[in-house]
């Protein structure tokens, strides 16, 4: 799935642990990397909740078959926000700032 290994591209370029990530998911390290494995099929939930503890907020995009999006192209159907500043290792809170890429 590409949007698990971009959101775990963006962790490990932010220099986070799974530990860290698990710290602020309130989960544990093997968790974290059972959801990091390739081939899962984790919840929406998860995925947010993954996110938001590294620093980025994901957007999906539903559209009926056919119709012209103006927030998605299908050459790229994904979107993961950036931020600002990236959360410094160990940090409690996650500040998220809404961007336009």
């Amino acid at each position: 799935m590409r949007l698990i290994e971009t959101l775990v591209g963006l962790r490990k370029q932010l220099g986070l642990t799974q530990s860290d990530v698990a710290e602020r998911m309130r989960r544990s390290q093997p968790a974290v990397s059972d959801f990091e494995r390739v081939g899962g099929d984790p919840r929406m939930s998860t995925i947010r909740r993954y996110a938001l503890a590294i620093g980025a907020e994901v957007f999906h995009v539903v559209k009926a078959p056919g119709a012209v999006s103006s927030t998605a192209s299908t050459s790229a159907p994904m979107v993961i926000q950036g931020v600002a500043s990236a959360p410094t290792r160990g940090a409690g809170a996650v500040e998220l700032t809404r961007s336009v890429l």
